[in-house]
């Protein structure tokens, strides 16, 4: 109870604060008239304004889409947005380590600079060393490297200016293995350069070292080992899981249909039934629903078809209804088949009397079991409700803060 009282507390306290913030965003909006709208910076993008024009007689609050474009740069700024390209131009066409005296790594020709403020276009005198993504392609060259000229035209708005620089290309150091595979990759290029050859000869010998090549195999065995080692500690897991929610599901199921059983046997044993017949006639009727798909598996039904079969081969009545409170695992049906048993035993002298009494708990129990699951089903919702609140303070405040900041 509880709770649920505080679980309406909040939900109360986050619709206030929604009305006190939707209540402060129309005010802070004022009348809203104006006679002009910001433009933002240059490299911005375009403004869109929600604006509603009246005209006299002619218009009255038509609903106007407004989109303006950043202000132009000045000569300037533009200067300065060219002088940053050249910048960073110089910081990162090289990689790590390098510089124009000695490359021996891609280098990055980037398609624009100063955030996006000037475009550029590349251009170089030796294609095949290095390629239009700045790969070097070509390592045929002796050890004084080769010096190639990059051109770069730089495009600020209407104003464009060339960057020219020299860098000197080498070949890079490479280790015995790194050596290996390059020389591997140079024959096996060769080959495939050549036309009307139907096959590629993988290399027997490179740099005097044999070769053996072989398919690789996908190693299906330890795949599946793998797959069922995993499916084997998982499914135990999963099992164990299974279990403990049907054995939930069980329980609760007992517990709801427990308030009906002690009512059915109250309402029968006062029609002049005893106690063996309202039995007998509970499970019988449970058992002819079920057969003819009027019902689902009830738990606590089929514990007590069990307890009058094991009557029927001869058990004592006693001796079957304690049995049947054992196998419920649950305290309730313990109580209810003591009472069954003593009032066997002693007559039934008073049996009406507590049966009631426990029909009564037994629907107290219930409605507390309801409330309970109401509860745990409302905590469930919770999150949701707050992921949805999330999105609706997101969908109110941003067009604020978008405007603020513009």
């Amino acid at each position: 109870m509880k709770k649920t009282c505080r679980e309406k507390i909040i939900y109360i306290i986050l619709a206030g604060v929604l009305l006190l913030l939707g209540l402060y965003l129309d005010l802070s909006q004022g009348s809203g008239e104006t006679t002009a709208v910001d433009r933002g910076d240059a490299g911005e993008d375009a403004r869109e304004y929600e604006l509603q024009l009246n005209a006299e007689d002619v218009l009255e609050d038509y609903d106007y889409t407004l989109s303006v474009d950043a202000r132009l740069a000045d000569e300037d700024e533009i200067e300065e947005y060219l002088n940053q390209a050249k910048q960073e131009i110089d910081e990162t066409f090289y990689s790590e380590g390098e510089d124009a005296s000695c490359v021996t790594q891609s280098v990055s020709m980037e398609d624009s600079y100063a955030d996006g403020m000037v475009s550029a276009e590349w251009y170089l005198d030796n294609y095949e060393v290095v390629d239009t993504d700045g790969n070097i392609i070509s390592e045929d060259f002796d050890e004084e490297g080769v010096i190639i000229t990059a051109t770069v035209e730089l495009t600020c708005y209407e104003t464009e200016e060339l960057y020219q620089f020299a860098f000197a290309v080498y070949q890079a150091d490479r280790t015995r293995t790194e050596q290996l595979l390059y020389d591997i990759g140079q024959d096996i290029d060769n080959q495939l350069a050549q036309t009307g050859v139907s096959s590629l000869i993988l290399p027997e010998e490179i740099d005097g070292i044999s070769l053996n090549w072989s398919v690789r195999q996908n190693k299906y065995f330890f795949k599946i080992l793998f797959l069922e080692v995993i499916f084997a500690v998982c499914m135990p897991l999963i099992a164990r899981d299974r279990r403990k929610e049907a054995s939930k599901k069980r329980e609760m199921q007992m517990q709801m249909d427990y308030p009906v059983i002690v009512s059915k046997f109250l309402v029968l044993s006062g029609a002049g039934m005893s106690i063996s017949q309202v039995w007998n006639r509970l499970a019988s009727s449970y058992l002819e629903k079920k057969e003819n798909g009027d019902t689902k598996i009830r738990y606590a039904y089929e514990e007590m078809v069990t307890a009058n079969r094991q009557i029927l081969d001869g058990e004592s009545e006693s001796t079957a209804w304690l049995s049947f409170g054992e196998r419920t695992g649950l305290r309730c049906y313990h109580r209810f088949a003591r009472l069954l048993t003593e009032s066997r035993r002693k007559g039934a002298k008073g049996w009406g009397g507590q049966l009631e009494q426990m029909a009564e708990e037994a629907f107290i129990q219930r409605r507390d079991i309801a409330r309970k699951l109401g509860e745990e089903a409302g905590t469930k919702l919770l999150l949701p409700m707050i992921l949805m609140l999330g999105i609706v303070l997101a969908i109110v405040i941003m067009p604020a803060v978008k405007g603020y900041m513009s």
